[in-house]
Order: C-alpha cells, then structure tokens, then sequence
C-alpha cells in the first residue's frame, strides 16, 4: 500500500487563498477595534453591576435601620454571626457507641438529652438549708448588705412604677405559655390596663401568684464556642 505526502502548503478558505495583503491589514485593524470596542462595553458593564450592588447594599441598609435594627447595627460594626449545624450526634455508650446522622433520630435525642440531662427531683427543697451545698452556700446572705433593703422589696408600685416598667419591656421578645406578649401589655386599654395593676399589687401583697404564672418554657440554644 502506498500513502502519498501532499506537502504544498495549508488549504486556506477560498475568501482567504486569493486575499490580498492590504486585506488582511484591513481585517486585522478591524479585529483590533472590535477588541477595543468590547473591552469599553465589559468595562461599562462592570462600573454598572458595581454601583447597581452599592445601590443594592445602600438599599438593605436603609431598610434594616428602619424594619431590623439589630441587623443594621451587626453590619455597621462587621460583626459575624455564627451557627452551629448539628447534623450529627454521638452517643458514647459503653457498649453500643451510635453516631446518629438522620435528623429524626438526631432532633429525637436532643430533645431526651434536655429533658433528662439535669433530673427533677419528685420532692424539691423546701427550704434554703435543705439545698445541696454548691445551692445553700450561693442563697447564704452576703455580711456585708443590710437586710433592710428587702424591708419594701414587696410593696406595690406607683402607678408611674408600673407605667415605666411596662414601657420599659423590649420588643419582640417571646412569650411564655399564656403567650402574651409584652407588645400586648404595651398596647393595653385603660380599662385592662387598671385591672392589670390592680392585679399586680394584689400579688405583690399577697405574697403569692398564679401557678400557671411560675411556668415557663426554656429553649436551650447551641451556640459556638472557642
């Protein structure tokens, strides 16, 4: 079998094999403005997306001062907020060490670890003296303070007392199990808002509240650590 070599030269387009050099001169200059052209509109195109993102920037933090504060002041000191992602949990039993990656099984064993981590005893102390000792030795009065200042610790408010206090309550804060908000107490009639104090001052006299005002729902929230 023979193979034949053909070595004329490169095949051009026909448009190119009968160009003259003044063409590609022509071509070349052309392709050179073009290149100009283009690099003028992606610098344009970049000045606009930069000050469309500073206008977008401006924007959310007008936004914030208004709707979100707390994340306006986070962003004007550059503070970072950290997450913790639990998406995974290990229990260091002594036989049958687990390492639980389904959420399921994951939000399951955390709400057992919260509930039963720190155990409730059946009959709590009644007493101070009747705490253990890392408790009784903290509730022990301090030499130093006069008990003198407990003497009005339970006397009722003034009616400005009351006033203050309740303007003074922050916002957006959650509610226990009644659900009522300090936004609801903020915003109550004058009526309501009579009963209401009359009520308070009657505890504070009484030395007693309701029961279902000593329940409270505690949220334990992983936060990070160094």
């Amino acid at each position: 079998m023979t193979f034949i070599l053909d070595i004329r030269g490169p095949i051009f387009p026909p448009f190119l094999r009968d160009a003259r050099i003044d063409d590609f001169a022509k071509l070349l200059q052309t392709l050179e403005n073009m290149t100009l052209l283009l690099r003028s509109l992606l610098l344009l195109k970049e000045k606009e997306f930069q000050a469309s993102s500073i206008q977008a920037k401006i924007d959310a933090r007008n936004d914030n001062f208004t709707n979100d504060i707390s994340t306006f002041i986070e962003s004007a000191l550059s503070r970072t907020r950290r997450r913790i992602v639990l998406d995974r949990v290990f229990i260091d039993h002594p036989t049958h060490p687990t390492l639980l990656t389904s959420p399921d099984a994951i939000d399951q064993e955390v709400i057992d670890h919260f509930q039963n981590f720190v155990p409730i005893t059946s009959t709590p102390p009644s007493s101070i003296q009747d705490l253990p000792e890392r408790w009784s030795n903290a509730y022990i009065p301090l030499a130093d303070v006069s008990p003198a200042i407990f003497d009005s610790l339970m006397d009722p408010p003034t009616l400005d007392e009351w006033y203050s206090t309740i303007s003074s309550m922050l916002n957006d804060k959650a509610p226990g199990p009644s659900m009522i908000s300090y936004e609801m107490l903020k915003h109550l009639g004058p009526s309501a808002s009579t009963l209401l104090f009359n009520l308070i001052c009657a505890c504070l006299l009484e030395a007693n509240i309701p029961d279902l005002w000593r329940q409270a729902t505690v949220f334990p929230i992983l936060k990070p650590h160094e």
